[in-house]
């Protein structure tokens, strides 16, 4: 893992918000250029993706608050200003009444439009996730298999701690003259009693994150082909899209252990729970625009 690319003076230039960028500049580049053959205008994707970037790191912010709502009673000024701590779906479902507004707004198809973005968004997807790896959130459950991954001890200032012992890092902790940086797996391993401060690494655990950006580019690969070779009816590829990845999500998160993410039932996380409704709606919005498509023809 490598959280921090770079500093400015103190500021850290994450990997992690690097790679959200790329991917979203690669992602507006390719619907840029779908979008060019069905018609619509560059200046209106632009416009949508602006507006739904915002709309979807209010939404994001907003979920992950819920899902640590205890802790942000006590600490709600943390919660609020953290550089860090968002949640896909909270930014997915935060930025969907936005697209549908702008999309309306903008005078286009809203089939024609979902299938742009939907191709646009999993392809972002994958790579936010290669940054949730670097920046070692989102990980896997604890595991002894060859898959196991030990993420490090990672403190800021970066000061020599290999001759301190237990005590005298904790002090430093403490005195706030050391933090963890970036890596919450090695953070919550301690926190549980897992692990020591003198240890080095975390315990193995499954690289979820590198689970499911294998799994975006994968459902990519399948949208692409779909719409550029295989569709049969405008949505058609939104509705995969929908259908996909809540099913490649829910079967990831059993492997997830960042218990950051909040597990109801004793069995199922708040993400699996939403997975379940957006694959019941993928398939009514798979069974509307089919219907509508043949009742156009």
């Amino acid at each position: 893992m490598h959280p921090v690319l770079f500093r400015i003076g103190s500021f850290p230039i994450a990997l992690y918000g690097v790679m959200i960028a790329v991917g979203m500049i690669i992602a507006v580049f390719l619907v840029l250029r779908l979008a060019r053959r069905v018609g619509i205008k560059d200046e209106a994707v632009i416009d949508i993706v602006f507006y739904s970037v915002i709309a979807g790191m209010i939404g994001a912010r907003i979920l992950y608050i819920i899902v640590n709502f205890e802790d942000f009673v006590n600490h709600p000024l943390f919660y609020i200003f953290n550089r860090q701590g968002f949640v896909l779906w909270g930014a997915i479902l935060g930025a969907s009444p936005v697209v549908y507004y702008m999309i309306k707004k903008k005078g286009l198809a809203l089939n024609i439009s979902l299938d742009l973005a939907a191709v646009g968004l999993i392809l972002a997807q994958a790579f936010g996730r290669i940054g949730c790896f670097f920046a070692g959130c989102c990980f896997g459950k604890v595991t002894n298999s060859f898959l196991g991954i030990r993420f490090p001890r990672i403190f800021y200032p970066n000061i020599d701690v290999s001759k301190m012992g237990e005590t005298e890092i904790l002090n430093l902790i403490t005195r706030d003259k050391i933090s963890f940086e970036g890596s919450p797996p090695f953070q919550s391993h301690y926190d549980a009693g897992w692990v020591h401060l003198t240890d080095t690494h975390s315990l193995p655990v499954y690289p979820t994150q590198l689970f499911e950006a294998f799994a975006d580019f994968i459902i990519f690969g399948i949208l692409l082909y779909v719409y550029l070779r295989k569709k049969k009816f405008d949505g058609q590829v939104f509705a995969l899209y929908l259908l996909l990845y809540s099913v490649a999500r829910f079967i990831i998160e059993f492997f997830r252990g960042d218990i950051e993410r909040g597990v109801y039932f004793n069995f199922l996380s708040i993400s699996q729970i939403i997975c379940v409704f957006i694959f019941f709606f993928g398939l009514w919005t798979y069974k509307k625009f089919k219907r509508n498509s043949l009742v156009r023809n």
